[in-house]
This record gives C-alpha cells, structure tokens and sequence, in this order.
C-alpha cells in the first residue's frame, strides 16, 4: 500500500504578491490524498479565492489563522508554517511542503506520488525566476543554466521531529534518513510586473532604516504609477543580479503556460480553466 500524502502549505496576501497559488495548490491534487492551505488572515481576496478553489475538490482544506507579529523578515514564514505542521501532524504518512509559489513538473509530481520510502527528501536545484518568465538567476555552482543549488528538504514522515527554520524555505529533521534527490522545484514569485513594483514598495514600508528599500520602493511606486515594465528598469532595482542573470532554458509546466506574458497574477483564470476541466 502506498503512503498516504499530505501536502501542506502558508499564504498571506497571494494575490499581492504575485504568487500563482491556485497553480500551485490545484497541480497536486491528482497527486496526493490531502492538501491543507493556512491562510494568515490575507486582505486581498486570497481567502476568497481559496474558498473558491475548495469547491472544486474534496481534497483541500484551508484555515486561517493571524500571521505572527512579534517577528521579523523571514522568520516569521517559519513560525506560520511550524504552526501550520502542527495541523498536519498524523493526517498522512509523509508530508510535502510547497510554498504559494513554487511549481514542480507533473513527472516529479508523479515520482513523489509513486514513492514508497520512509526517509526524507531534499531537493537540491532550485530554479529562480526573476522579473520575468524568461529569464532566470544563478546564485551558484550549477550544472545546467538556471539551477541554483539551495537544497530544501521538503518530503518527509509524518512522525519525523522537523522544524521550519529561516525563511520557512527547509526544514531541520532528526531521527530520519535523507534522500536526495536532482529534480527541480521552480520559483515564480518574481514573475509579474504590477505584483513585483507592488512588492518593492511593501518591502520599503517593512524595512523603513534600509536606505536601499526606501530608495527602491520610491523607484517602484514611479513606474507604477507610470505602468513602466521595461524589463531593463524592473533588473535595475536589483543590481546586485545582474551578472547571474541567464534566459530560462527549460520548459514552463503546463499550469503556468496561461500566466506567459502577464503584467499581473490574475488567479481567476486559472480558477477559469480549472472550472472548464483542466487538468494539470
């Protein structure tokens, strides 16, 4: 008998941010027996949309509960996703993390799906997306163009002692073997003109004594309110990436083909396809 998967995962304010969520969550449901979403209370209709989503399955369960206040930067992705584990804890035999805005493709889908182990798994080439579709950065040692080595474990026993730690992008584990494995994970939180300016200046409001934030959200509320998206001037509000810049030489999964060449996430396309009988 396979392992019963649980897929679970945090969002605050996906539609914001630019996360292709509702691709994200709706790729694993034909690969796993559960997926449950903690929403951090979003002010932006990503609750609702998610509400939405729950209609069209009987496998996703979604909550929410307050985002942490008393941290800081990432640390407070960790602490939400320690507690949303917590919720999770003997619902499965193994437990998958993805974030609102991670893509994996449909075969290494299948291969987590299909998997028998017991032991944890660690995905070592992350591929990082950077103000476009197009085009990748390489933080790195690489084997291929836009991988970056920032292993993650992911995959791991139910009964497994594991904590989120950082930004809530791996987890510690003790008491269980990890596996490695070479397949992708691919990031597309960076994706979207609207949603990435957007960023820039929230970041400048959550760093207020970073000189380098201020300055770059300033710059991002002007091409936002002048609906500049040239790529060159997106690239210049993170300079330090400009030589690790490469094109994308892979292939987008299909559940994100339908987001190519947006200036914003429009989540309700995807609720749209999926409504028509996609299947991704």
């Amino acid at each position: 008998m396979r392992p019963r998967l649980v897929v679970f995962s945090v969002i605050r304010n996906g539609i914001l941010n630019g996360y292709p969520f509702v691709e994200a969550y709706s790729a694993w449901l034909d690969h796993c027996d559960e997926l449950f979403v903690l929403d951090g209370c979003s002010t932006d209709g990503t609750d609702v949309v998610l509400r939405q989503l729950v209609t069209l399955t009987d496998k996703l369960e979604v909550a929410s509960a307050p985002w942490p206040e008393k941290s800081s930067g990432g640390s407070a992705i960790a602490d939400f996703t320690n507690d949303c584990l917590a919720r999770v804890r003997g619902r499965g035999d193994m437990l998958l993390y993805i974030q609102a805005d991670e893509i994996v493709s449909r075969d290494v889908r299948a291969k987590v799906r299909a998997r028998q182990a017991t032991s944890a798994l660690r995905f070592n080439h992350y591929v990082l997306f950077h103000n476009s579709m197009h085009e990748v950065v390489v933080l790195g040692e690489s084997p291929a163009a836009g991988i970056t080595a920032w292993p993650a474990v992911r995959l791991f026993p139910s009964e497994a002692e594991a904590r989120s730690t950082g930004d809530g992008f791996s987890f510690e584990l003790s008491g269980v073997d990890v596996e490695e494995t070479d397949d992708e994970i691919l990031h597309y939180g960076w994706c979207f003109p609207v949603n990435i300016l957007q960023k820039h200046m929230n970041h400048a409001s959550l760093y207020p004594d970073n000189w380098r934030y201020r300055k770059r959200g300033r710059l991002a509320a002007q091409m936002l309110r002048r609906r500049s998206f040239d790529s060159g001037l997106l690239n210049a509000l993170d300079p330090q990436y400009q030589s690790q810049r490469q094109p994308f030489a892979g292939t987008h999964p299909e559940c994100v083909r339908h987001l190519l060449g947006n200036e914003y996430y429009d989540p309700y396309v995807g609720l749209t396809l999926l409504r028509e009988g996609a299947k991704w």
